[in-house]
């Protein structure tokens, strides 16, 4: 199927879609849950340092290597560790959870510039994507329905609450999952409209509703506004190719879906994951507003450099440590001059052409309902 590749190569960069959408651990986790397997030993290094080394040496061999933004990337990160440390902050708490997720970022960002990024590159990337997403939304049905055990509470099944009416299993990140499922979703789009490997209309729209119904059971807000966010931009995208009755039925059952969804329902199957209890939940309007305002202060007391990452979000309300609005936390952790840092670095790396208007509206679109969510 794919032969421009080398084995090793295709291997390499199936063990790294695999660790970015963290199947490794959760495959460990459900595999010692359910056959009583001892935990997969390094993990890391198997589907991380291994995939990622090999494709720089072959592509140093073949003198092909490319490091796109490796100066602002160190940059990014040798200033972080310059202000956390104790040099720069006496005293102060060192937390390197950001530059650490910032190396894991670089590094399948440049083993992926590496691979290729041909049409049968993407293609194959897109392909292990989905099929990776597929995997995890199997198995979490699987769980679901009750004949796997997703919960690291019991030998038995049982759903775990995470929070108040989330009836789902803990053996992997809820949120998480929801936001592998809404890539799952995007990457299926762009495959359908880019004619990369479309797949047929009934097929398409199958694992699209498998996926978005994932989302739904874990209640997950952000990836309900996100996912939804792209299936309607796909849906206006295609309106003229579709004939008014398709369009009519489609349009009856989305409101139908949000309206169960997001209203109250007496129905006793709905009662456990409709959006509406999500949306009720002591704190959902309250906690993340708390998080960004105390963030916020920090930043405002001390607005050039901050007052370290570990203590972003504290000393100011009791019981927060931290925030969801990654951008108060940054601010509030190294100062506005290291954000501007920051911002650079992920504009660089992640920029987009200003003149594709589409583009740029499903982008600020989806960028800010992102930002309202973390607010609420």
């Amino acid at each position: 199927m794919f032969s421009t590749k080398g084995k090793l190569q295709d291997l390499a960069i199936l063990l790294l879609i695999f660790y970015a959408f963290r199947i490794p651990p959760y495959l460990s986790l459900l595999l010692e849950q359910n056959i009583g397997m001892a935990p997969l030993p390094y993990m890391v290094e198997i589907t991380l340092a291994f995939p990622v080394a090999m494709i720089l040496a072959i592509a140093a061999l073949e003198k092909r290597l490319k490091l796109p933004y490796f100066i602002p990337f160190l940059f990014t990160e040798l200033l972080f560790l310059f202000f956390e440390s104790q040099l720069f902050r006496p005293g102060n708490i060192p937390d390197l959870t950001y530059p650490y997720g910032i190396l894991i970022l670089y590094s399948i960002f440049i083993a992926l510039v590496n691979y290729g990024y041909q049409a049968e590159d993407r293609h194959k990337i897109s392909t292990y994507a989905i099929f990776s997403v597929l995997f995890l939304s199997v198995t979490m049905y699987l769980g679901y329905f009750g004949v796997l055990n997703v919960s690291l509470e019991s030998s038995d099944f049982s759903f775990t609450e995470l929070a108040s009416t989330r009836p789902i299993g803990n053996i992997i990140h809820t949120n998480g999952l929801s936001f592998a499922c809404c890539m799952g979703i995007y990457l299926l789009i762009f495959a359908q409209i880019s004619g990369v490997s479309p797949k047929k209309e009934k097929t398409f729209w199958f694992q699209v509703i498998s996926f978005y119904s994932i989302i739904v059971i874990n209640s997950s807000l952000g990836g309900f506004i996100i996912a939804g966010i792209g299936v309607g931009a796909y849906l206006i995208h295609t309106w003229k190719s579709r004939r008014v009755l398709a369009n009519f039925v489609i349009i009856y059952v989305v409101l139908f879906f949000l309206i169960v969804l997001i209203f109250p329902s007496d129905l006793p199957f709905l009662e456990k994951f409709y959006m509406y209890n999500r949306m009720g939940e002591e704190g959902q309007f309250t906690s993340r507003f708390r998080q960004i305002y105390v963030t916020w202060v920090n930043f405002i007391h001390h607005p050039w450099f901050g007052v370290g990452y570990y203590n972003a979000a504290r000393s100011v309300l009791a019981g927060y440590t931290r925030s969801n609005f990654h951008y108060t936390q940054i601010l509030a952790a190294n100062g506005i001059f290291y954000f501007a840092v920051y911002i650079y670095f992920f504009r660089m790396m992640f920029g987009f052409n200003l003149k594709n208007l589409k583009l740029f509206l499903c982008m600020t679109i989806g960028f800010g309902a992102l930002m309202f969510y973390n607010w609420v």
